[in-house]
């Protein structure tokens, strides 16, 4: 009796599945079907049919593929994908996807392409992307058509082909694939046309192998108007796509810093209010931070982007202060990453002539003390000041040298490498002006 009772019991349960999803204009449940099961899984996630339980959803897709019903993997990728039910993991969405491609579902097949093609959750490789994309062209699907057409128009995985380029691309618009159509009537050159002169690209190129020598203090402040470039880069980070003007407009608050980031281009300006702290030698953009912009490929509509994971470090370089680094913000629209950048902008220091009546060097510290590897000098100046730093022996021969720099005021803390030192004494001296204050240290093995 009580077999029967429990029989009728999942009787009603299906039954009432069936008629909510109905209701909600999703296929009949068929719970002898993989498709069916999928159906099933995909109402768990959407909240039609259902109440939304992402662990029920993997349960249903999982007996899909039960089944042997494979496009279930791109749908339990999905979830960790994008579905914002689950904290995003693209290294697990790709899990799925991998096994799914194993199966030869196009889908999988496809993300697995796209993925190499960003680097979510993989190393990135248009070489690999290439693979996926010319199985799937091959087979008449027009977004790995468009995107195949597009790698062989750049040169991306594979030498240009503007003739290749245009063949795929025709293809994928032969069957209305709006990118295809945009990109042939749109975008006749490649996407990585634009080439900065050499000076500037020698200037970046110095500006991102220059390694700074210190650590300025969290408390220094870095307030002021900022100008120089963003270097939008394509997702291999080799090439670039585009350089537009930037500027960035930022003031302290109580060691909160907000602004304003402006980028000025032929397309037109975009402005958006920031936040972000200065800690480390690093700014770092709080993830409130937001703007509109345009993206290569979405043409149809601006893209809304997160300041994730944005950080400039702080450069100071021939007197002037830099605003400086690599970055990729995140895009709300798509629910990924966007293509790589390299922010340079650059703020000249302005020396402030006062009367000074102390000298602007305060509380050099030597530690630690005794030391055997690593040594570090701080201090402090209250204005700004040209400074030097030297190691030396007690007969006053110069070991390692510091060059001179314009410093603005603020906290400062300089490392010198002992290691190749032999036991001894020795003295760290830093200066400024006619001023040179020193310190010893004793280097024990």
């Amino acid at each position: 009796m009580k077999r029967i009772l429990l029989y009728v019991q999942v009787f009603c349960a299906v039954l009432l599945l069936n008629l909510q999803t109905q209701a909600q204009g999703s296929y009949y449940f068929n719970p002898n079907s993989g498709y069916g099961r999928l159906l099933q899984g995909d109402a768990f996630i959407t909240g039609k049919g259902a109440i939304v339980n992402v662990d029920s959803a993997i349960r249903w897709y999982n007996a899909a593929l039960e089944l042997n019903y494979f496009n279930a993997y791109a749908h339990l990728a999905n979830i960790y994908y994008k579905s914002g039910l689950v904290p995003q993991d693209f290294s697990k969405a790709v899990q799925y996807y991998k096994k799914g491609s194993d199966q030869n579902d196009p889908q999988c097949e496809f993300m697995l392409g796209y993925c190499y093609f960003k680097g979510l959750g993989l190393l990135q490789s248009y070489e690999s992307a290439a693979l996926f994309f010319r199985r799937l062209a091959n087979k008449n699907i027009p977004n790995a058509q468009h995107f195949l057409g597009c790698m062989f128009r750049n040169g991306y995985g594979m030498p240009a082909n503007s003739d290749s380029a245009k063949y795929w691309l025709n293809k994928a618009a032969a069957q209305n694939y709006k990118e295809a159509i945009h990109e042939l009537v749109s975008e006749p050159l490649p996407e990585n046309k634009e080439i900065a002169n050499p000076e500037l690209l020698g200037q970046i190129n110095t500006l991102k192998k220059y390694h700074e020598q210190f650590d300025a203090a969290a408390t220094n402040d870095i307030s002021g108007k900022y100008a120089g470039y963003a270097i939008y880069q394509d997702f291999s980070g080799k090439h670039i796509q585009k350089i537009v003007a930037l500027e960035l407009n930022i003031k302290n608050v109580k060691g909160e810093y907000t602004g304003t980031w402006t980028e000025k281009s032929d397309a037109g300006i975009i402005t958006a209010d920031i936040k972000g702290t200065f800690k480390d030698n690093h700014f770092l953009f709080d993830s409130s931070s937001q703007y509109t912009r345009n993206d290569q490929y979405s043409y149809e509509h601006n893209e809304r982007y997160r300041f994730d994971d944005g950080s400039l470090n702080i450069k100071y370089v021939q007197d002037s202060l830099f605003l400086a680094g690599d970055t990729r913000f995140y895009s709300l629209t798509r629910k990924e990453p966007g293509q790589p950048m390299y922010i340079a902008l650059s703020k000249q220091i302005v020396q402030e002539k006062k009367p000074t009546i102390l000298s602007p060097l305060q509380k050099l510290i030597v530690s630690p003390n005794p030391a055997s590897a690593f040594v570090k000098a701080s201090f402090t100046l209250d204005q700004a000041e040209r400074t030097q730093l030297l190691l030396t022996d007690l007969n006053g021969r110069v070991l390692q040298t510091i060059p001179a720099s314009l410093l603005p005021a603020g906290s400062y803390t300089y490392s010198f490498n002992v290691q190749s030192l032999p036991a001894g004494t020795y003295v760290i001296q830093v200066a400024v002006q006619s001023k040179i204050e020193s310190k010893m240290f004793i280097k024990v093995n």
